[in-house]
């Protein structure tokens, strides 16, 4: 046991060592810039603190029909876009002799488009530097295409009161909104109807009643990947002599439903990891949706819906042997795939802590 406590002591201290070095990480964030819906264009860019060699981004909504111009025409990379409805977007130095895009705040590229849903949104995103340096890449990116549809099997999100939650949260600067990426989808049928249902949500608009139960807070139409819905958190702002807005409640589950149109039948997805998804913000990404399984917060051992250093302990517990894992823990825990859980996966949540 003795043995044991060292060696656990000694991971920690290597746990600590990594998440300082990673915390120096170089720092990117991708967001979008001016939208012209006629031409059918939007910008993208980039504020840096440090050469960016290489990039990558994920985009969802859209049909990416081109992308040039920018910082990465300027400094002669090589552009391409690839992936369903070309959502995934790489850049690259063409050679040796070409310089990297500087540090600081520019535009990189201009996005040709076709739009497919309301909201368009850079979902993911990597940046590569001097000697291979991984960023720390943070995302602030949606823009709407056009006014949000309130039809279809869910129908009536936030109990109708959308758009007065999203005109104060316009005219504040307070909201709560998650979001969930669907990338692709192997059971959705073109027109299914998606919606995100939260069964302890916040009902009342306009007081402080504390009404609780069931609640639509997202929805949208399945017409391929990669799709982003956001979801509607409620905001209480009854402590200062306010009102509360509906939504879900932060750390309450949100239910992922499908209304397939063809078969008149509605369907709760069955998830691989939990009976359902925790919401706290953010944004999650569901590589391929099924019916039978949805893949939810990797890394999430305690599922509580926050990765955290509590995961990290319950992670070196279960390398040291002093923990067992269900199926379904070791697929949460086993953050890069290889079918083992070791010190690679600690290196892999760290991450994730920093990150947020």
């Amino acid at each position: 046991m003795r043995t044991l406590k060292i060696l656990q002591k000694l991971l920690f201290v290597l746990i600590l060592g990594m998440a300082s070095l990673l915390t120096a990480q170089n720092q990117a964030v991708f967001s979008l810039g001016a939208l012209d819906l006629d031409a059918g264009t939007v910008e993208v860019w980039i504020e840096n603190d440090s050469p960016v060699h290489s990039f990558n981004i994920n985009v969802s909504g859209i049909i990416v029909n081109d992308v040039y111009g920018g910082a990465a025409e300027e400094y002669g990379y090589h552009l391409n876009y690839s992936g369903h409805h070309g959502s995934f977007i790489h850049g690259w130095m063409m050679g040796m002799e070409n310089d990297p895009i500087p540090a600081g705040v520019q535009l990189l590229f201009i996005i040709e488009f076709e739009p497919v849903y309301d909201l368009l949104c850079i979902y993911n995103g990597q940046c590569q530097g001097n000697n291979d340096d991984e960023f720390d890449v943070d995302l602030d990116s949606c823009l709407s295409l056009e006014p949000e549809s309130d039809a279809g099997y869910f129908n009536n999100i936030l109990n109708g009161y959308l758009s007065e939650y999203r005109a104060y949260a316009e005219a504040t600067g307070d909201s709560l909104v998650a979001y969930v990426t669907i990338e692709a989808s192997d059971d959705l049928d073109f027109g299914d109807d998606i919606g995100l249902l939260s069964f302890e949500g916040n009902l009342n608009y306009g007081d402080c009643s504390d009404e609780i139960g069931e609640i639509l807070v997202g929805s949208d139409f399945w017409y391929g990947g990669p799709l982003t819905i956001p979801a509607y958190g409620a905001l209480d702002f009854c402590d200062e002599g306010g009102f509360q807005l509906p939504g879900f409640a932060q750390g309450e589950p949100i239910s992922v439903h499908i209304w397939d149109a063809s078969e008149a039948t509605e369907y709760e997805m069955d998830l691989t990891q939990r009976d359902d998804i925790p919401w706290n913000g953010g944004n999650i990404i569901i590589s391929n949706m099924s019916i039978q399984s949805l893949v939810a917060l990797g890394g999430d051992l305690d599922q509580d819906g926050i990765i955290s250093v509590t995961d990290a302990v319950i992670m070196v517990d279960f390398i040291l042997g002093l923990t067992d894992f269900s199926e379904s823990e070791f697929q949460t825990g086993d953050l890069n795939t290889d079918g083992d859980i070791d010190i690679l996966d600690v290196v892999a949540l760290i991450e994730l802590i920093i990150r947020g």
